[in-house]
């Protein structure tokens, strides 16, 4: 009687964003596949590798082969972007078991991190629902950016009531990819979206490597830019903390209007400084009520688009 066939493993899909990068993806990709060689819950690794540049990297095509895929973008999508494109791309090549891993491309998510990424995965092979992210323990910025960080991190947490301590460095399983890369989330950040939304995640404290060569082009600009992006998916959470910030501030407004109209029917003459604050206070307590409830209609407008686009990719189109 013969032994049964071993099942081969599932296979690996990296994918990573590369915008004028090709010797640092040519290093990552050695890299990886050293990581990954002795893991055995993971078969051939893909590479899917997206040309921002919109097809001007002539050397990143060159690197096409049977296990590189090279995915070219009309125009330039930032980093966020052209994940989700790739993912898009490419999630009806996925198996459902296949894992599917996100990185940068310069070498500042460390290759050798990908074993303890995957862990999570592996240990639990037949769970096909769950995401591991890269939670950063360790930054090698200078000590300007790392006060404005610590700045913007305080902002979102007042915000959104969470912080995002992570960034492209995650897996997941490719029935995860399929089911949920079209949810329009990620059309603002992909790395926000992954804990935005309901995922059930693993975080594992990885620190940032260093770029194996040249140097980023993320200026002051694209890091503001990015910052925004990142508070989009978290939009009806900031809605909701807004309005009833508004609502606090509206009540305090009128109760100082109430307490300087008292004084003034009473023959006493509050000081003047105390009727304006009030109306300051009440007129920017009605403006941000109102800013929160356009907020949240682009919250729920894009929530409603996601079902609306489920719908259709399900059912079919209405007739």
């Amino acid at each position: 009687m013969s032994s049964p066939v071993p099942e081969t493993p599932p296979r690996c899909w990296v994918v990573c964003p590369v915008y004028r990068d090709s010797d640092a993806f040519g290093e990552l990709r050695r890299r990886v596949r050293a990581a990954l060689a002795p893991l055995a819950g993971v078969g051939d690794v893909r590479f899917v590798a997206v040309d921002d540049t919109a097809g001007e990297d002539v050397r990143l095509h060159a690197m096409q082969d049977e296990s590189t895929r090279v995915l070219t973008p009309p125009y330039n999508l930032g980093h966020q972007g052209a994940i989700v494109f790739a993912l898009r791309e490419i999630a009806a090549d996925v198996a459902p078991a296949d894992i599917v891993v996100t990185m940068d491309s310069d070498g500042e998510d460390r290759p050798d991190d990908l074993p303890a990424l995957l862990k999570p995965l592996l240990d639990v092979p037949d769970d096909l629902h769950l995401v591991s992210i890269a939670r950063r323990t360790q930054r090698q910025e200078d000590t300007l950016f790392r006060l404005a960080y610590l700045a913007f991190k305080a902002l979102f947490l007042v915000l959104a009531g969470t912080v995002v301590r992570s960034g492209n460095f995650a897996a997941m399983r490719g029935a995860l990819v399929r089911a949920t890369i079209g949810h329009p989330c990620f059309d603002q950040c992909y790395s926000s979206s992954l804990v935005a939304l309901p995922f059930r995640r693993r975080e594992v404290p990885l620190a940032r490597g260093n770029r194996f060569s040249g140097e980023s082009r993320m200026d002051a600009f694209r890091l503001v830019t990015h910052g925004m992006h990142m508070l989009m998916p978290f939009l009806d959470r900031i809605a909701v903390r807004a309005l009833l910030a508004s609502a606090v501030g509206l009540a305090l407004g009128v109760l100082m209007l109430l307490v300087v109209l008292a004084g003034r029917l009473a023959g006493q003459m509050p000081p003047a400084w105390l009727g304006t604050a009030a109306a300051f206070i009440v007129l920017a307590s009605i403006l941000g009520g109102l800013t929160a409830l356009i907020l949240f209609a682009t919250a729920a407008r894009a929530r409603a688009q996601s079902l609306r686009v489920l719908h259709t990719e399900t059912l079919g189109k209405p007739r």
